[in-house]
């Protein structure tokens, strides 16, 4: 089961973004981003004004290294921008736009 963990954990939390959009009547606006060097982000939110990427991450601490596809896209996009969900209980923003956050607060999004 742990070799599936991460996939099953970013499928649940991109399935209830769906949930959350069409339970109020809003577009499914949620895309995935990978360029041919397997750069890649989770999901992409287009608002119209902004896109915004997201990485889900089943993993209780954080690494560094789990904001490399964000702070790539966010450079070659040009948007300030980013949200990370995970399973740990902090909740915080770096001054470079990474906001981090508890998945369970997917609603707030």
């Amino acid at each position: 089961m742990s070799l599936y963990k991460g996939a099953l954990f970013e499928n649940f939390v991109i399935n209830e973004m769906i949930k959350y959009r069409f339970n109020r009547g809003l577009k499914n606006n949620l895309y995935y981003f990978r360029d041919s060097n397997a750069n890649e982000v989770d999901v992409i939110i287009d608002n119209g004004k902004e896109l915004i990427g997201v990485e889900i991450i089943s993993a209780r601490t954080l690494a560094n290294d789990f904001f490399k596809g964000l702070d790539y896209w966010k450079k070659l996009s040009g948007q300030k921008k980013s949200l990370l969900f995970y399973t740990g209980f902090d909740e915080f923003k770096y001054s470079n736009g990474n906001q981090v956050i508890n998945w369970k607060n997917i609603a707030g999004i």
